[in-house]
């Protein structure tokens, strides 16, 4: 069995999972897309919110709590300290500005 130099097997690794995906993609419900990966870029056809900003920049959860409904429960504001924590089945929204 032939051995390889650390150049050669470092270059045989990077080839390898460098190399082209061979996967053909499928189209899919949003709703069914949850822990897929996007097989090609996704664009809007118009900016959202249509402002140069946006109040709210997401919201903390906890994954355990997803999918399902929560109750939102307040909200962190920029540059604050949070006194709130996320309790199951609840949600804060983050604000940025």
């Amino acid at each position: 069995m032939a051995t390889l130099s650390f150049k050669e097997a470092r270059q045989a690794v990077l080839d390898h999972v460098l190399a082209p995906a061979s996967l053909e993609g499928e189209t899919v419900w949003l709703s069914d897309a949850l822990g897929r990966v996007v097989w090609e870029d996704v664009k809007a056809d118009r900016d959202m919110p249509p402002l140069s900003r946006s109040l709210r920049d997401g919201y903390a959860v906890r994954s355990s709590d997803l999918p399902g409904s929560l109750v939102w429960k307040g909200e962190i504001r920029a540059g604050v300290m949070p006194d709130l924590a996320v309790s199951p089945g609840q949600t804060l929204s983050i604000m940025t500005k």
